[in-house]
């Protein structure tokens, strides 16, 4: 290895912090390593794990969400090992692999010192607390094929007509196999049809409608178009052959399409998402205000023409980075539900335009005034400072069960984690173990089946016209299965659900646990919001306090 050449890359103050971001970034992460899996990691590990076993998504287990992320947790499992550690590091590595990509496409809009300030924003952004940085979501797997793709996207007019048609092709599998992970992904779709769209034209500073019916720019148009569409094609007739070869159509259209438009209609209180995007935005609140310094750059073409004095880039670098945001930030927005893991995906685009912001801004302040210099350097300073304090405590202080606690709110996944690790003790290989609850992850450390597919309880009672079949059918496959192990929570009772489904599953499960004895409980403590929830074997009420109430319990089976 060249030990002098990675001297004098980071030689210069802004990929010094590059460095400094790295380091953190490898830290905290590694640090964070074996905390416990929450719910969505649980059903992705659990599906790679059933994936490995023979089952068929759509087929063994059900949900609403595209394959990809179900693959790529197979092929972790696969290669590094059934273990949490293995999941995490594997997302640690995808992170990094983002954050290089983030600095490919940088370097091919910005400047050089600009370039490398992206990469370094990027990963502070995409650790966050607040956007469960530490958490293996799928939003990072969803980035990995997206970033490829929009790189390959921005090479394109660089390129002569013969290798531009191989790069468009190579992005429509890099952005559709993106979607194909998660449906999200759809505004990353829409950004390159857009912006294919736009390079597309000979000279988009002197664009008029007349230009639409010339020949030349149609004849450009349509094959970008076609060898992108081809590009497109191909992961999707690839995921068709899958699901005919193993007559999962008809599973996968109600589950990903019909059933997804009934979940992303219903109505969630006005501000109970939207209150989300306060965190993400003021606990890196230097880097965002920067980021609208450069929003406001951008959309005055007199600031951004002295900055650049030619006027065709100027053009195509606002066009490039508003139009990639606005399309990112469509990612974030299906269903309005702003979940915190979402807004991971709008922070590629995001780190670019603080990036410009830090650089340019520095170049207008030392046209505007010489009473004292400011630089990219100090700027960065005071973006890492004020992210170092406001995440202090989750980056160096906080244990794993403290992060879990606080970001859960006392939630019981610590807790479902002890379980699976006990139920190897309690059942044997082929016993299936079943969950009316939100907690799929026992299934993954426990290493068992699940009795039914629905891997959560919310399909089932929420509002909307399919949760009654699907609540009959849960009942019929549990019942069907005979699970040795039989989780039940209580969650299930809460007053905004379906209080039809609700009832009904309360009832079933009254009479389906005559056949099991109580095991365990976890009993929380309400009179602590934040205290770690108390799970109890063998003798369960046992010096329980007075404001304590049972959340979850556990039951196996009597007969054999």
């Amino acid at each position: 290895m060249n030990y002098q050449k990675f001297r004098i890359f980071f030689a210069k103050p802004n990929r010094l912090f590059l460095l400094f971001a790295i380091l953190l970034v490898a830290y905290v992460r590694l640090r964070l390593l074996d905390i416990a899996f929450e719910r969505d990691e649980g059903e992705y590990a659990y599906a790679g794990q059933s994936i490995l076993q023979g089952l068929l998504p759509y087929h063994d287990f059900y949900n609403m969400k595209m394959p990809g992320t179900y693959f790529a947790f197979a092929l972790i499992i696969k290669y590094l090992g059934h273990h949490a550690i293995a999941i995490r590091f594997a997302t640690m590595c995808i992170n990094f692999f983002n954050t290089g990509l983030v600095y490919l496409i940088a370097k091919t809009k910005l400047k050089a010192d600009e370039s490398i300030i992206a990469p370094s924003v990027y990963l502070l952004l995409s650790l966050t607390y607040e956007a469960q940085g530490w958490v293996s979501n799928s939003e990072h797997f969803v980035l990995l094929p997206a970033l490829i793709g929009i790189y390959l996207l921005s090479n394109v007019e660089k390129n002569e007509i013969s290798k531009q048609n191989f790069l468009l092709t190579c992005a429509g599998i890099a952005l559709m196999s993106a979607f194909l992970t998660k449906q999200h992904a759809f505004g990353y779709l829409l950004f390159a049809t857009l912006w294919i769209g736009f390079i597309s034209l000979e000279s988009p500073k002197t664009f008029h409608f007349s230009n639409l019916i010339n020949s030349s720019f149609l004849k450009t148009l349509i094959t970008r178009y076609f060898f992108f569409g081809i590009g497109c094609l191909l992961p999707t007739i690839a995921l068709s052959e899958y699901l005919y070869k193993n007559h999962l159509f008809e599973p996968f259209y109600f589950l990903t399409f019909k059933y997804a438009a009934a979940y992303t209609s219903l109505i969630s209180p006005p501000l109970k998402y939207i209150s989300n995007f306060r965190p993400i935005f003021w606990n890196s609140c230097v880097h965002w205000i920067l980021f609208f310094a450069a929003i406001r750059v951008l959309l005055l073409p007199k600031w951004a023409d002295k900055i650049d004095k030619n006027k065709s880039k100027s053009l195509h670098l606002r066009i490039f980075l508003l139009l990639f945001f606005a399309c990112s930030f469509a990612c974030v927005c299906p269903g309005g539900y702003y979940r915190p893991h979402y807004f991971q995906l709008m922070f590629p685009s995001a780190a670019l335009l603080i990036a410009l912001g830090i650089a340019r801004c520095c170049i207008l302040w030392a046209k505007t005034t010489q009473k004292w210099q400011l630089n990219p350097v100090k700027l960065q300073i005071m973006g890492f400072c004020a992210f170092i304090l406001a995440q202090f405590g989750y980056l160096f202080l906080w244990s794993p069960n403290e992060i879990m606690l606080n970001m859960y709110d006392g939630d019981v996944c610590t807790e479902m984690r002890s379980i699976g690790k006990m139920l190897p003790s309690l059942t044997k290989s082929n016993d299936k173990i079943g969950i009316l609850g939100g907690e799929p992850q026992v299934y993954f450390y426990a290493n068992r089946m699940a009795s039914t597919g629905f891997l959560y309880h919310y399909p089932l009672i929420e509002h909307q016209p399919y949760a009654i079949p699907m609540s009959k059918q849960f009942v019929t496959e549990t019942e069907k299965a005979r699970p040795k192990i039989f989780i039940y929570s209580y969650q299930i009772n809460s007053k905004t659900h379906n209080q039809v489904t609700s009832n009904y599953l309360n009832h079933w499960k009254k009479q389906f646990c005559n056949d099991y004895d109580m095991i365990g409980k976890i009993y929380k403590d309400l009179s602590k919001p934040f205290s770690p929830p108390d799970l109890r074997w063998k003798h369960l009420n046992q010096d329980i306090s007075s404001d304590s109430c049972v959340v979850t319990e556990i039951f196996k089976r009597k007969s054999p």
